[in-house]
């Protein structure tokens, strides 16, 4: 195998993890969710919060 189709197969690249971004909208988006995370963190218990992040990571965009 050629040198990158056998780190994919092997599992050492990940070529949706290389992608980077430079659109604005995507950006506004990651700042607004980032705004509204901080604004639940100061709102709720740290317990709660902790639910809050967990499925949050389930939803990166």
């Amino acid at each position: 195998m050629t040198g990158i189709m056998q780190k994919l197969y092997n599992g050492a690249l990940y070529p949706a993890e290389q992608i980077v971004s430079r659109d604005a909208e995507y950006f506004n988006a990651i700042r607004e969710q980032g705004d509204l995370m901080q604004q639940l963190e100061e709102k709720l218990a740290p317990e709660d919060y902790k639910i809050v992040g967990g499925v949050n990571a389930w939803n990166i965009l």
